[in-house]
């Protein structure tokens, strides 16, 4: 299995109630509708600029008119975000190169800030189909920047074509992500049809737009508030497509089997710093926690297991807890060959100065009762494991357990 990081190479959001301005450098992305807001309540206050509908085109015209200048009833803010060709093209010589011909990518932002949610909601993801340019410009900027893609334009200002339909035009290959009272509020689409349609050029790689449901959009009673880390955001959270091919390879040769619970799995190669932007080959080394006493002439502790084939591996950072890469069949699958098991970690989606923890799940099939009792070895057992599907295995006795350990954290250095 490997799991390869591209991040958005240009993003900004159009505002349907500032049609020309950019925010190509703004540190924060919106997808929000705030339709419902009552802009008459802020007839009376002391300052033009306390209006959070100001429009700072109009900061000269000193007036406290009611026009829908002012005070709008349709208020959208759609994202753009942009991934460079080059990385477009290495995603799809990964794709090549997968085992089984599978391949999932997910796009992912990261929450910055929520207002008024409803209990169910959803978001659309569409590929873009006219090109555009990022801009220079910032929300709060005065006077606005309009040298950028904006809720009219594609690029500069009366300099550049304009979207066919204000707020963006796009392909109809969506994707969805919706969300419930108790899930996570970062997004994780899965884009993969659409990453299909850039690989075979059936569609163009002018990136995609993420927004509301129509029907949300159009509700004049609609407010929610979306805000997402951009680009130029100055934490670790910038807006990630993050792909997976099935790299996995299971053929051991003359190994014992782990099974018992009671093990020990260190990365037999870790120097404690890995480079950005290279591709490791993780090599994991297991042994039993506590093996049984007898007459040997080397240590036991160095008599290496493998792992069954049910083992996946995930990726977590060390400060925030948060899972960097999740555990996903068969994508982050262990392998294992003539030497032992390992994985493929490609560290060019990893933040430098960070430190990192491989996490190991795996399955440990028991032979004292069920269909394995009438194994008489670990190999006979596992050559059968090996003609069970997926959903037989499931049915066997087993038991799931995850490790992690001081010796399978890492730091990423540049």
């Amino acid at each position: 299995m490997a799991v390869y990081n591209i991040f958005a190479s240009a993003d900004a959001t159009l505002y349907s109630l500032y049609p020309v301005k950019n925010t190509g450098r703004d540190p924060i992305l919106e997808v929000s509708v705030k339709n419902s807001q009552d802009g008459t309540r802020f007839l009376y206050r002391n300052a033009i600029t306390e209006n959070p509908y100001y429009n700072y085109d109009l900061a000269e015209a000193g007036n406290y008119s009611t026009s829908d200048a002012f005070f709008p009833g349709h208020d959208v803010r759609r994202s753009v975000l942009q991934f460079s060709d080059k990385d477009i093209n290495l995603l799809q010589t990964f794709a090549s190169q997968s085992i089984s011909g599978a391949y999932q990518a997910n796009l992912q932002l990261y929450l910055a800030s929520a207002q008024n949610l409803s209990t169910t909601y959803s978001l659309d993801i569409l590929p873009i189909s006219q090109s555009w340019c990022m801009g220079t410009g910032q929300y709060a900027q005065v006077p606005q920047s309009v040298n950028g893609v904006s809720w009219t334009y594609t690029c500069t200002s009366a300099s550049s074509p304009a979207w066919v339909t204000g707020g963006g035009t796009w392909n109809d290959i969506p994707a969805s992500q919706s969300f419930d009272y108790m899930s996570n509020k970062d997004v994780n689409a899965d884009i993969t049809d659409i990453m299909t349609g850039w690989f075979s050029s059936s569609i163009p790689n002018n990136g995609l737009i993420v927004k509301h449901p129509k029907a949300v959009e159009d509700n004049p009673n609609s407010y929610i508030d979306l805000k997402y880390f951009s680009v130029d955001t100055h934490t670790i959270y910038p807006p990630t497509i993050q792909f997976k091919w099935d790299d996995s390879y299971f053929y051991p040769q003359n190994f014992n089997y782990v099974l018992s619970d009671q093990i020990t799995i260190t990365l037999a190669n870790n120097p404690g710093q890995f480079l950005q932007g290279d591709n490791y080959k993780m090599r994991l080394s297991t042994r039993l926690t506590y093996p049984p006493r007898r007459f040997t002439t080397s240590s036991v502790y160095l008599t290496d297991m493998i792992l069954s084939k049910n083992t996946l591996w995930g990726l977590q950072d060390v400060k925030t807890g948060e899972m960097i890469v999740d555990f996903e069949d068969p994508y982050t699958r262990v392998s294992c060959d003539s030497v032992g098991n390992y994985f493929n970690l490609y560290t060019s989606g990893l933040e430098i100065n960070r430190f990192y923890r491989v996490l190991i799940k795996t399955k440990i099939y028991s032979t004292k009762y069920g269909p394995l009792s009438v194994y008489n070895s670990y190999e006979s057992m596992y050559d059968s494991l090996a003609r069970y599907s997926p959903d037989e295995l499931e049915l066997l006795p087993a038991e799931e357990v995850t490790y992690s350990g001081q010796n399978l954290v890492f730091k990423i250095v540049a």
